[in-house]
């Protein structure tokens, strides 16, 4: 299944706006600020019931920064892109993300979105075999706005 864009639900949604990568349990955003860490996503469970996850959001923003050559701002390279698997996979294997929502964000700056685009479609192509129309699929959305999240955030709470 695809990657999607996220436009509304009747559920709780503090990510409403991101790209779902995997139902329920991965999101792409770009968000202004850091977001407070007791965000919970509320969905429906396998059975009809109403379930409250936990939103884990991360970003690699300066951690895996480009060094440019003249004045492009990427892709990041193959070895950035190999850290970037490593730390999801990591996250999503996790046992104490295990009933986690996963939320990577990028601040809104072009070249970071940009990046953290690359790095969330690359891993979609490598992990879970999509094409890479499939993958780009969720931030292809007729909203430019496509992967804008806005949260309450430690900065404005």
């Amino acid at each position: 299944m695809p990657a999607a864009f996220l436009r509304g639900s009747n559920m709780s949604n503090p990510i409403q706006g991101a790209v779902e990568i995997i139902p329920d349990r991965l999101y792409c955003a770009a968000l202004k600020a850091q977001p407070r860490p007791d965000h919970t996503l509320t969905t429906t469970g396998p059975n009809g019931e109403i379930e409250h996850k936990p939103i884990h959001f991360f970003s690699v923003d300066t951690e895996l920064v480009y060094w440019n050559f003249f004045l492009d701002f990427g892709p990041l390279n193959l070895g950035q892109l190999y850290r970037f698997c490593h730390k999801l996979n990591e996250k999503l294997e996790s046992k104490h993300f295990s009933n986690h929502v996963i939320c990577f964000c990028s601040n809104k700056t072009p070249a970071k979105r940009a990046n953290a685009m690359f790095l969330i479609c690359a891993w979609q192509m490598l992990y879970l075999d999509r094409t890479p129309e499939e993958s780009l699929l969720g931030f292809q959305a007729k909203d430019p706005d496509a992967m804008d999240v806005v949260v309450p955030t430690t900065a404005n709470s």
